[in-house]
């Protein structure tokens, strides 16, 4: 079956409602892993420089603790580069490179 027929069969007779549904089941399983899209959970991480990080799916928000107490918050952050920053070998090495000075931060703490 081609990939378009499927998605025939899928949605018809779909109304608007079941038919938002599927968009947000297919985009929800485009993020395996610690994504969700439910309320953010705290992630401790294991680095000397980075203390734990808190992501948000839906504002696209990443919140930062540092080991010296400092709490900084970057928007508009893609959940591919939380995912990236949790898979990295040095976390403090991705954050530098990837986070720090590409996204807007507010510090919170």
């Amino acid at each position: 079956m081609s990939g378009q027929t499927y998605w025939r069969i899928l949605l018809r007779g779909c109304t608007r409602r079941c038919f938002l549904f599927v968009i947000v089941v297919v985009f929800c399983s485009a993020f395996p892993g610690p994504v969700s899209f439910g309320a953010p959970q705290r992630t401790a991480l294991k680095s000397s420089v980075l203390a734990a990080a808190e992501y948000d799916a839906v504002t696209q928000t990443l919140q930062v603790e540092f080991h010296s107490g400092a709490v900084y918050r970057y928007v508009k952050v893609p959940p591919d580069v939380f995912t990236e920053l949790l898979a990295a070998s040095s976390k403090g090495h991705y954050f530098s490179a990837n986070i720090r000075n590409r996204f807007t931060a507010t510090r919170v703490q």
